[in-house]
């Protein structure tokens, strides 16, 4: 029985669909790669040149995601001080407890 070749194997590797994320061919020819993590749609930061180039940070991301090394593209866009003045000002607290709150 003959084996086959690497270049079917190829072709029928890349013809099966993505589990993880999906990639589309922009009008300027580039790929962007785009996946979807608790309700939200998460595109990578750049464009790629190669569809292949795609699948891999897309497969990256996803490998990161199993082994917990996965850090949220959002998270560090506000400082924790910010945060913090947005969490005392959404309590309902008397004057005193926000004192002792803001230190």
């Amino acid at each position: 029985m003959p084996r086959d070749s690497g270049t079917e194997r190829e072709e029928t590797l890349t013809a099966r669909a993505r589990s993880f994320g999906s990639i589309r061919k922009l009008p300027s020819g580039k790929f962007q790669a785009r996946y979807w993590h608790l309700g939200k749609q998460i595109s990578a930061d750049h464009t790629f040149a190669a569809k292949t180039d795609a699948r891999r940070w897309l497969s990256t991301v996803e490998a990161d995601m199993v082994r917990g090394d996965w850090v949220d593209p959002d998270a560090g866009k506000i400082t924790f001080g910010e945060y913090a003045d947005w969490w005392i000002e959404q309590r309902p607290v008397r004057r005193p407890t926000k004192q002792i709150y803001e230190g």
